[in-house]
């Protein structure tokens, strides 16, 4: 019996668990039915998952994409390849993208940007405007003033957090936003799309 025990503690305190724990605790699931919309015209389409660890997002992509995930961490991709053993486990920095340009027909950053300075902000759309043929769709927590928000922050590994507008702005040096909105599920989310500028 304590053997068991010990086996499913351990399962629980690897990385990639805890960080799936994290995220189901957070509101996950209802998350994922507001982007599914947003989501809905990838597929049959590479979908390039920035920063995407151990895949939560992919399941909110139609059955017939050919996801991809970029990560930096080797841990959260170990998690990702359990998760979708046929799919691409890609090891990489978003501000350097190892790919040729206009080779991923779409790209999707979930609960990224506020983990990156202004400069690297920069850096990671400028790249998916190069690498992206279709389009992008952010999610991404903002910087609210609440009692609710300000804790969440506090918790949060993120040093970043930035309102909608500024959101908005660093996107569209590079994109056309075509769709967003905000939502509230523990914390303020923007949820956007967009797609490279000069593209019909």
């Amino acid at each position: 019996m304590m053997r068991i025990v010990n086996a499913a503690a351990s399962r629980l305190a690897s990385p990639h668990r805890m960080y799936d724990l994290i995220q189901y605790a957070v509101g996950f699931r209802r998350t994922r039915e507001v982007v599914r919309p947003f989501l809905a015209g990838t597929g049959h389409k590479t979908v390039l998952d920035i920063g995407g660890g151990t895949g939560l997002w992919g399941t909110a992509l139609p059955a017939e994409a050919r996801y991809q995930c970029l990560d930096m961490d080797p841990e959260k991709l170990k998690g990702f390849k359990k998760r979708f053993p046929n799919a691409e486990a890609i090891l990489g920095d978003a501000t350097r993208l190892d790919l040729p340009d206009g080779s991923i027909d779409c790209a999707m950053c979930m609960f990224v940007l506020h983990h990156l300075d202004d400069g690297q902000l920069r850096q990671v759309f400028g790249e998916l405007a190069r690498v992206v043929k279709e389009g992008i769709v952010i999610l991404d927590p903002l910087r609210r003033n609440r009692w609710k928000s300000r804790l969440l922050w506090s918790l949060d590994r993120g040093s970043h957090p930035r309102d909608d507008s500024e959101l908005l702005a660093a996107m569209g040096e590079y994109f056309e936003v075509t769709q967003w909105k905000r939502f509230t599920i523990q914390h303020e989310y923007l949820l956007a799309a967009a797609r490279p500028k000069g593209r019909l």
